[in-house]
Protein backbone atom coordinates (compact mmCIF):
# COMPACT_ATOMS: atom_id res chain seq x y z
CA UNK A 1 0.00 0.00 0.00
CA UNK A 2 1.14 3.61 -0.74
CA UNK A 3 0.19 6.43 1.63
CA UNK A 4 -1.08 9.47 0.01
CA UNK A 5 -1.81 12.63 2.32
CA UNK A 6 -3.21 16.08 2.04
CA UNK A 7 -0.14 18.04 3.33
CA UNK A 8 -0.62 21.56 4.15
CA UNK A 9 2.88 22.77 3.21
CA UNK A 10 2.72 19.80 -0.24
CA UNK A 11 -0.61 19.82 -0.99
CA UNK A 12 -1.64 16.13 -2.10
CA UNK A 13 1.11 13.65 -2.52
CA UNK A 14 2.27 10.40 -2.74
CA UNK A 15 3.85 9.50 0.77
CA UNK A 16 6.52 6.71 0.45
CA UNK A 17 7.76 7.09 3.79
CA UNK A 18 4.17 6.83 5.56
CA UNK A 19 4.81 9.36 8.14
CA UNK A 20 4.31 13.18 6.55
CA UNK A 21 1.17 15.15 8.28
CA UNK A 22 -1.52 15.92 7.15
CA UNK A 23 -4.73 13.45 6.13
CA UNK A 24 -3.82 10.39 4.57
CA UNK A 25 -5.02 7.50 2.91
CA UNK A 26 -3.32 3.80 1.86
CA UNK A 27 -3.90 2.95 -2.21
CA UNK A 28 -2.69 -0.46 -3.39
CA UNK A 29 0.38 -0.74 -5.29
CA UNK A 30 -1.61 -2.75 -8.35
CA UNK A 31 -1.95 -0.29 -11.24
CA UNK A 32 -5.82 -1.09 -11.53
CA UNK A 33 -6.36 0.26 -7.88
CA UNK A 34 -4.83 3.60 -9.27
CA UNK A 35 -6.66 3.43 -12.31
CA UNK A 36 -9.69 3.45 -9.81
CA UNK A 37 -8.65 6.32 -8.01
CA UNK A 38 -8.30 8.33 -11.18
CA UNK A 39 -11.77 7.70 -12.38
CA UNK A 40 -13.79 8.00 -8.87
CA UNK A 41 -14.40 10.69 -6.13
CA UNK A 42 -13.14 8.12 -3.84
CA UNK A 43 -9.61 9.99 -3.04
CA UNK A 44 -11.66 13.06 -2.51
CA UNK A 45 -14.09 11.39 0.37
CA UNK A 46 -10.47 9.77 1.90
CA UNK A 47 -9.14 13.25 2.30
CA UNK A 48 -11.99 15.55 2.75
CA UNK A 49 -11.46 17.22 -0.49
CA UNK A 50 -12.10 18.16 -3.87
CA UNK A 51 -9.15 16.99 -5.74
CA UNK A 52 -8.51 18.48 -9.18
CA UNK A 53 -8.19 15.85 -12.16
CA UNK A 54 -4.83 17.77 -13.31
CA UNK A 55 -4.01 16.95 -9.66
CA UNK A 56 -5.08 13.06 -9.98
CA UNK A 57 -3.35 12.83 -13.07
CA UNK A 58 -0.17 14.14 -11.17
CA UNK A 59 -0.44 11.48 -8.73
CA UNK A 60 -0.88 8.91 -11.46
CA UNK A 61 2.36 9.88 -13.04
CA UNK A 62 4.20 9.97 -9.93
CA UNK A 63 2.87 6.21 -8.98
CA UNK A 64 4.19 5.31 -12.25
CA UNK A 65 7.71 6.26 -11.63
CA UNK A 66 7.15 4.72 -7.84
CA UNK A 67 5.80 1.26 -9.50
CA UNK A 68 8.69 1.00 -12.27
CA UNK A 69 11.30 0.97 -9.01
CA UNK A 70 9.22 -1.29 -6.59
CA UNK A 71 11.21 -4.72 -6.42
CA UNK A 72 9.78 -7.37 -8.65
CA UNK A 73 8.45 -9.31 -5.52
CA UNK A 74 6.87 -6.38 -4.15
CA UNK A 75 4.46 -5.95 -7.36
CA UNK A 76 1.20 -7.61 -6.44
CA UNK A 77 0.23 -10.18 -9.63
CA UNK A 78 -2.98 -9.90 -11.24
Amino acid sequence: MLRIVNNPDEGIVIDPTGKKNGRGAYVGRNPSCWDGVRRSNKLDQALKTAIPQEVKDALFAEFEQVYKRLPERAVPSE
